[in-house]
Parts: C-alpha cells; structure tokens; sequence
C-alpha cells in the first residue's frame, strides 16, 4: 500500500476519474492500457469494473442525507472489494465532520493498511496564491489532503491534490464533465438524487462546475500540465482537450 508516495513517483501521467457520462465512450482497448498507468478514483467511481491504482474513500454515503438506494456505506464497501492491487486512501474528515461515517474505522478498509491523511478544508476564501500553497504541499508527507476553500470545497481537490504530490508531467481528467449532471452508471436521461433534490434536472450543469473552473484556473499557474480526455467537458475552455489515445 502506501507508506510513501514513492510506488507511483516520476510517473509522466496521472489519470484522474471521475463519474460523469463520457466515461461510456472510453474504449475496452483504452482500459485496458489504462492499467499500465497511475489512475486515481474517488466518489462512485467504484460502480465501474475498472481497477484503479489509487480509491479516495471520503463521502461515499458517510451522511445520511446522502444515501439512496444503492449509494450507501454498505454497497461501496461491496463494491471496493473487488480490488486487488488498489491503494486505499482515506481522507480523514473526522475534524470538520465528526457526525458522518468514517472509514477509517471500517473493518475491511482497515485491513487494507490505508493511508490514512486528515482531510483539511477552510470555510474562508483563500487567494490564488494561498490557494496553490495548499495544493503543492505534498499529501503523503505532509498526512494531510486538502479538500479546498469555500469556492473550491470538493473531492476533485483531493483527488487533484495527490495526484500533484506525485510529480508527474501531465495530470488526466477522465469522466470530469460538468456540463451536465449525468453520471455513467445511470440511463442518459436520469440523474442522482442529490440533483434532483436541487430542483435541477440531468441537463443542469454539475454543482461543482464554478468549484473546478476556479481550482483548475489555479493549477494552470503551477507547474503541472493539466489536460481534458473528455471532449464535452466545461473545463476545456481553460485546459486543452486531447484524445485519450494520444496520452497512451
């Protein structure tokens, strides 16, 4: 598992996954070169029969407000058994969310000797500059992950934040759309619960689009090369789309 970040260092990729509607048009042949890379998932990213090299176990249903039907504590842990050679990382929020579940009391994840990092999030508008600080800190060393500011709060900067404390060249968002709220392991037309909850519909756009345009806006000025293998993705407008293929 890991105990250092060096399993998975001075790699020149790293894919992030997230749950949006084009990962159906990933192909077979593309999955599987997938898993010659560094791939990190979060959320419900773990509906997929994908493997990952890294799971962020977080918010997952750990509210109850949260859970339905299928997405609840149970079903994930079902779920994340699956996996053989995942490194588990759970991103403690026991400080700032001391009601919710925490894996990292789970009897099956802590078999997995996990990385166990506090999950650190400010309520107060941090300045770009702040901002990056945050997220060139390196997670493993530090056994902190940063889960943004009040315009950026989302699992996406946890995700964001290990893969940055990787080092690699290039960092890979697959399946992170936000232009709608569609999700790959629902029909087209549907969408989850927590939308409907909002009022808004599989069309709205994701509820963290504003969240990701401003923390991708301040990756851009950092060393790291951001790219888009979603080609409807709202973020393209800021980070260059490639074709999945050609970062193989």
């Amino acid at each position: 598992m890991l105990s250092t970040s060096s399993r998975y260092s001075n790699q020149n990729n790293v894919f992030i996954l997230g749950s949006g509607y084009s990962i159906n048009s990933i192909t077979d042949k593309c999955w599987s070169k997938l898993q010659n890379h560094v791939t990190i998932a979060f959320n419900w990213f773990c509906f997929h029969d994908f493997e990952p090299s890294i799971y962020i176990a977080r918010e997952q249903a750990n509210i109850k407000k949260r859970q339905n039907k299928k997405e609840t504590v149970n079903s994930f842990i079902s779920r994340i058994k699956r996996y053989k050679n995942t490194s588990m990382i759970v991103s403690d929020i026991s400080r700032h969310s001391p009601n919710a579940y925490l894996y990292k009391n789970n009897k099956y994840i802590k078999s997995t000797n996990p990385d166990i990092l506090e999950d650190v999030k400010t309520k107060i508008r941090l300045t770009d500059s702040q901002l990056k600080a945050k997220l060139m800190k390196n997670a493993f060393t530090s056994k902190k992950c940063f889960h943004g500011d009040k315009r950026t709060a989302c699992t996406l900067v946890n995700a964001l934040h290990l893969a940055m404390s990787l080092n690699p060249k290039n960092i890979i968002l697959l399946g992170v759309d936000l232009n709608d709220s569609r999700y790959f392991w629902m029909n087209k037309k549907e969408t989850r619960h927590t939308v409907r909850k909002k009022g808004q519909t599989c069309n709205s756009k994701h509820a963290t689009y504003k969240k990701a345009l401003r923390l991708v806006n301040c990756i851009n000025k950092t060393k790291f090369n951001l790219l888009s293998g979603s080609k409807r993705s709202s973020l393209n407008q800021t980070i260059q789309y490639k074709k999945i293929e050609s970062l193989m």
